[in-house]
């Protein structure tokens, strides 16, 4: 089992990231102007928003499913409160998707060692 297909992303490519979506945005801009709407603010609770974000980001990072960036965006919603500036929110959610990735690579490569997680002080439910 390799992880040739799992990057661990560092804090500046978080940032690039955020920035390749933020520079992307075009139709979402024009349509909350055309709605009276202040572009700079995200509003996740409004579908087309939602999908919107979900479509950049995988665009971005096709290798995940759309369950895992929903968990981040209601992550990203539970820690912020409206009005959501954009950039923020964004930032936001993509550091929680990184989370969860490498959470996922984290466990990959125990499985990939055959170590055992509880043996270890990273497992997080050690009963012993």
């Amino acid at each position: 089992m390799g992880l040739n297909y799992f990057y661990i992303y560092s804090t500046t490519d978080l940032m690039k990231i955020s920035n390749m979506l933020e520079g992307n945005w075009d139709g979402y801009n024009d349509r909350k102007i055309a709605n009276g709407q202040d572009p700079n603010f995200f509003s996740p609770e409004e579908v087309w928003e939602l999908n919107y974000l979900i479509e950049m980001i995988l665009a971005s990072r096709p290798h995940l499913d759309h369950l895992t960036i929903m968990l981040s965006v209601r992550e990203g919603m539970r820690k912020t409160m409206a009005p959501r500036p954009r950039q923020h929110f964004i930032e936001v959610v993509m550091a929680n998707l990184n989370s969860r990735e490498n959470q996922w690579i984290k466990l990959m490569k125990s499985i990939d060692n055959n170590s055992d997680l509880s043996e270890s002080g990273d497992y997080p439910f050690n009963y012993n």
